[in-house]
């Protein structure tokens, strides 16, 4: 071997190394599933009137709280830790209320670890118009792992989030028979309004009583 093969050898070496680490990115990849399992018993997800979601009527996210809240209320400010892994809003046009989404070969580096949970925001189809949304659903399920990922380019693993039923349900009220094939559904839990709206309805009506109260002692 002269010298130039071997030097040839030895650039070729260099640039397969510095290729494997271009590949592997330093990303964790995993095919993520969320949602629900359509089967017999299922639930399905409802809004404040007992209906099933259309697509487009509610945003569906499997995220996770950065600090989860010492309790949980039908407020937007519940969310202000929120971190949406991956959402979507396209349910199941022929089931109302069933949502199942699929991110195959998905980056899920920043969120390993983490405990994820899956929500519904009724009344938006995309995360940045969270404030507008009009109700919640929040739940978990003790069968799910925290986040995790396989070094690329290694097979991902597999993060499944989705059941049947949850076994937490910390927004929303359980419907029963109100699933599908004779499970149960669960509903959006409405927004509780801020003690500031309290105050100005209160106010409101306190000035109604007055302007009332002068009307009739002039007449």
């Amino acid at each position: 071997m002269n010298k130039y093969t071997s030097i040839s050898l030895s650039f070729l070496t260099n640039c397969l190394f510095f290729l494997s680490l271009n590949v592997s990115n330093g990303q964790s990849l995993t095919d993520l599933g969320y949602g629900t399992e359509i089967s017999q018993g299922a639930t399905l997800f409802l809004d404040d009137s007992n209906q099933g979601f259309e697509s487009g009527e509610a945003l569906v996210s499997i995220g996770y709280f950065t600090s989860i809240p010492s309790s949980f209320e039908a407020s937007v400010d519940i969310f202000t830790d929120w971190v949406s892994i991956s959402d979507s809003s396209a349910f199941n046009g022929s089931i109302p209320g069933f949502f199942s989404a699929n991110e195959t070969s998905f980056d899920v580096t920043p969120y390993i670890g983490t405990t994820p949970y899956l929500a519904v925001f009724q009344g938006i189809d995309d995360f940045s118009s969270l404030a507008s949304s009009t109700g919640f659903i929040l739940v978990q399920d003790s069968s799910w792992s925290s986040i995790t990922g396989a070094e690329s380019p290694s097979v991902p693993t597999t993060s499944n989030y989705r059941s049947l039923t949850f076994d937490t349900i910390e927004l929303g009220t359980l419907q029963l028979d109100l699933g599908f094939d004779g499970g149960d559904g669960i509903s959006a839990s409405q927004i509780v309004p801020e003690p500031s709206t309290y105050a100005l309805f209160a106010g409101v009506l306190a000035f109604g009583y007055i302007v009332i109260r002068r009307s009739r002692s002039q007449a």
